[in-house]
């Protein structure tokens, strides 16, 4: 699996499945809700890659990335709206549908609020092999 196969099954995926918020892709146009709407944006990055096979072809390269999900919600509203929100995308990764791609344990890391949002990342590692 290629890097543009694996962007594309995680956008595609992801899109198919998360119905809590809308979603900002990169490089797509995307307009936030309201300002008391909550939305989240999804990244996909590559992390690095090693051979992991002796001889060949083809050889076998085990690839790493993850994904994040940057979670914003109103100010003022706690912590709890945006904390539920990234339990439910943490459900969504550890219960992926079977594909090339597995995915490993992500976390919230620590929030952020700025002017009228409070913002929490998901991290989400991944790793899939490349047969080149």
């Amino acid at each position: 699996m290629r890097h543009a196969e694996v962007r594309a099954e995680i956008e595609t995926r992801f899109a198919a499945l998360w119905t809590a918020t809308p979603v900002a892709f990169e490089n797509v146009a995307f307009e936030p809700p309201a300002a008391d709407g909550p939305w989240v944006r999804l990244a996909v990055t590559s992390d690095g890659a090693e051979i992991a096979s002796i001889g060949g072809p083809p050889r076998r390269y085990r690839c790493h990335g993850h994904v994040s999900l940057e979670i914003s919600v109103p100010a003022g509203t706690g912590s709890r709206p945006a904390h539920e929100l990234a339990d439910q995308a943490l459900d969504l990764f550890a219960g992926w549908p079977v594909s090339n791609l597995t995915f490993l344990a992500g976390v919230p890391e620590p929030a952020q609020q700025s002017g009228q949002a409070y913002r929490l990342t998901v991290v989400v590692p991944f790793r899939h092999d490349d047969l080149r």
